[in-house]
């Protein structure tokens, strides 16, 4: 599998959001197999099959224990929160690429992160995805978190599929 340069793409990444556009789109629940309290993808808002691009939402619970204790006098989400809704968000894109559930699929390697800016509480994330490669046992896609049309995080993500 040929492998994006991952340094390129995050220079990207931070400046530019992906976009997919709104058309209507399943549940997340019925293509992947998170549930509360692990799901971090709460509904899918556009989709481009010709650019392989997802959006989602996700709205910042102030009472989701990813916050307890971190940290107590400004609470920020966590950076592996955010990289765990970009890797669900990635699962979505995969499971609308294949025109099936993603019923077990797991994250296997950042090739790069960039937390840009924090996260706070009550704040509604759009995350993206785009699909970089994919294979019968690999996918590796882009996915940002945005807020208020800032993007806070960007990532190059690897997940192996299985069936």
């Amino acid at each position: 599998m040929h492998l994006p340069d991952a340094d390129t793409q995050i220079r990207i990444l931070r400046r530019q959001p992906i976009v997919a556009p709104a058309v209507p789109l399943p549940a997340v629940e019925t293509l992947i197999p998170h549930r509360p309290p692990a799901l971090r993808v709460g509904s899918l808002t556009g989709f481009d099959a010709e650019a392989r691009a997802v959006t989602a939402e996700w709205f910042c619970d102030p009472a989701d224990p990813a916050f307890a204790g971190h940290f107590p006098e400004t609470p920020v989400l966590p950076a592996t929160v955010q990289t765990e809704a970009m890797a669900q968000t990635g699962a979505c894109l995969l499971a609308l690429h294949q025109g099936r559930p993603c019923r077990q699929v797991r994250l296997t390697r950042f090739h790069r992160a960039e937390f840009l800016r924090t996260v706070s509480p009550g704040e509604t994330l759009t995350l993206t995805a785009g699909l970089l490669e994919v294979n019968s046992l690999l996918a590796v896609f882009a996915a940002q978190v945005i807020v208020d049309g800032r993007i806070c995080a960007a990532a190059i993500l690897e997940a192996h599929l299985y069936d």
